[in-house]
């Protein structure tokens, strides 16, 4: 690799030379142009004195003609005529050396011209060579990267130091979530996300860091299991395994992920169809999601529902919510995730169990939730846009020309904003998903109203337990309201 960049070194300083030269050769050239300029003026200014002289010697000469014809009947005329005669051979002779200037100034521009072409071949020369050493170059540069690719470093992946702390680690990969395929559909982008997940996967597990600061880069340096695949590494990142039993896979990524594998790009780059057994295909994977977690939701709801009901069925069962409240919230973004939760359970019971529960008219409530979904929506669509604002922009900036520190701060940016984006919409989609499930167990006819009545007070109970979850305090001291 050094070699490469001492070679690429040399050849840019051949290349500064040259140019030098050509700088060098040009700027004589420009003199020479200027000296011609004005060996051409002088020119046309001795040629055009040369016409006034030959005017002069034709009047002269006339003037003789008339001086000789009238030469014997006045003396003064002779005298006159002699002075004319001077005056013919003072022109002659301005004349000659009028025309000996006139030689030379030709002779010294042409010269000129010679040497402005000579001048122009070397130019020309140089800039051909100039050519083939930055081709050469660009070259260079091109096997280095393709080098590069093969030994990248992991820290260098994740632009932090050998000695960053496990939470810099955490929020490098953090940053890089602007390579998620799902947000940036480059043809680069998908490689370069895969690289940065295992290289995150090795640096945020103590023992294989601890290898990999030693040994280096191996095949054989993976996880137990090998490495996981990168958008299930980065599903870790909202709410991981711990949630899964709750909010399911994540669907973000899996309808563009479906269309790259099986081609279904159109030429202008944005997800298509290709026909409706596609369409078929995610509702039924969607279905199949919907259906496994009613059924896991119902069996947690059965901890309450298959009691007596007293007041110690309820202790023991909200207990219980409030441990697993606990484990949760310590997840990645395990308190917001237990808020949303919350809030899809707490609506969705309140409007089954309308008056009768002690609430609001299930009417009232259900305006209620649409008007949430609407602005979830719009802080979707909202966050969306401002992620492609924010690439616009640094296209644009890149164009007119920044600097350094500017572009990345604008990256900072556009990486903070993308995760945002990221989030809002695995958010909405997982209270999209909670909604369907939450109406498959209170509509179930498979039970008498009695129990789906139990079910929703339960859920009601798990939403008030999630909602008041917080980072500082234990779930467990939280107060239960009258139900």
């Amino acid at each position: 690799m050094e070699k490469f960049r001492e070679k690429i070194a040399s050849i840019r300083a051949e290349a500064d030379a040259a140019n030098a030269r050509a700088d060098e050769y040009e700027k004589k050239y420009k003199e020479l142009e200027q000296i011609q300029m004005q060996q051409e003026h002088e020119i046309i200014a001795l040629t055009n004195q040369n016409k006034h002289l030959e005017e002069d010697l034709h009047t002269a000469q006339e003037k003789i003609e008339s001086l000789k014809a009238i030469e014997e009947e006045d003396d003064d005329l002779k005298k006159e005529n002699d002075a004319a005669q001077r005056k013919i051979t003072l022109l002659e002779q301005e004349l000659e050396k009028s025309e000996k200037a006139v030689r030379e100034a030709t002779k010294n521009f042409r010269e000129a011209d010679v040497k402005a072409e000579h001048f122009e071949r070397k130019v020309q020369q140089l800039e051909s060579l100039s050519f083939d050493q930055e081709k050469k170059v660009e070259e260079l540069k091109a096997k280095i990267i393709e080098l590069q690719s093969q030994l990248d470093d992991y820290y260098e992946l994740l632009n932090v130091s050998p000695t960053a702390e496990a939470l810099q680690i955490k929020k490098a990969y953090r940053y890089f979530v602007i390579y998620h395929p799902d947000k940036n559909k480059g043809s680069e982008a998908e490689e370069k996300f895969k690289q940065i997940s295992e290289a995150y996967q090795v640096l945020s597990d103590p023992q294989l860091r601890a290898c990999y600061n030693k040994y280096g880069k191996d095949n054989e340096l993976a996880p137990e299991g090998g490495f996981t695949d990168p958008r299930e590494h980065f599903q870790q990142m909202f709410g991981g395994d711990a949630f899964r039993n709750i909010i399911g896979e994540l669907a973000v990524g899996e309808m563009f992920s479906d269309a790259q594998q099986e081609g279904l790009m159109d030429n202008e780059g944005t997800t298509k169809l290709k026909n409706k057994e596609q369409i078929e295909k995610m509702k039924r994977l969607q279905q199949e999601r919907i259906d496994k977690l009613a059924d896991t939701l119902i069996h947690k709801l059965n901890m309450y529902t298959d009691t007596k009901g007293e007041q110690d069925d309820i202790k023991k069962f909200q207990e219980s919510i409030k441990h697993e409240a606990e484990k949760l919230k310590n997840e990645s973004y395990g308190i917001e995730l237990l808020h949303s939760i919350g809030g899809v359970y707490t609506l969705k019971a309140r409007h089954h169990l309308g008056i009768k529960g002690g609430g609001m008219p299930s009417i009232f409530v259900g305006f209620k939730q649409k008007k949430h979904i609407v602005k979830e929506l719009w802080t979707t669509v909202k966050v969306a846009m401002d992620v492609q604002q924010t690439a616009e922009l640094i296209s644009k900036a890149e164009q007119s020309g920044m600097n350094d520190s500017e572009k990345l701060k604008l990256e900072e940016e556009i990486a903070t904003k993308t995760y945002k984006a990221l989030w809002q919409t695995s958010k909405f989609e997982v209270e999209a998903t909670l909604r369907s499930v939450c109406d498959k167990v209170l509509q179930d006819k498979g039970v008498d109203s009695k129990i789906r009545t139990k079910r929703a007070i339960a859920l009601k109970w798990i939403g008030f337990i999630y909602k008041n979850t917080e980072a500082e305090k234990s779930a467990l001291d939280i107060q239960m309201k009258a139900q």
